[in-house]
């Protein structure tokens, strides 16, 4: 008997824990977000302004990326720790390639 309530506090523990595990990700109200995005250069002699632009962000797609570099960019890796969320996309454009990696923490809405 000992070994049955053992075995259900395992399987109740396992599934409590997924729940969390797929409860995870950003806390933040989905809709049209205002976004601020600083561009950090190497090399660059001075740093260039803040520039906003405003996105639905929802749950399955919580990274910022303005209208014009969707096109040819692609999502090479994501990271969600709490509400911090780190990626890194690849834009493809004729002129070259540019690699942007960024990090956004969603509070609240």
């Amino acid at each position: 008997m000992n070994r049955n309530i053992f075995i259900s506090l395992i399987m109740v523990s396992l599934f409590m824990f997924s729940g969390i595990v797929l409860a995870g990700g950003p806390d933040f109200k989905e809709g049209l977000w205002e976004i601020t995005m600083q561009i950090e250069m190497t090399g660059m002699p001075m740093q260039m302004p803040p520039q906003k632009f405003n996105q639905c962000i929802t749950k399955d797609n919580n990274i910022p990326v303005k209208k014009e570099q969707d096109k040819n960019c692609k999502v090479e890796s994501k990271k969600i720790s709490g509400n911090t969320v780190t990626y890194r996309v690849v834009c493809k454009e004729k002129d070259g390639t540019y690699v942007t990696t960024g990090t956004i923490t969603y509070k609240g809405d």
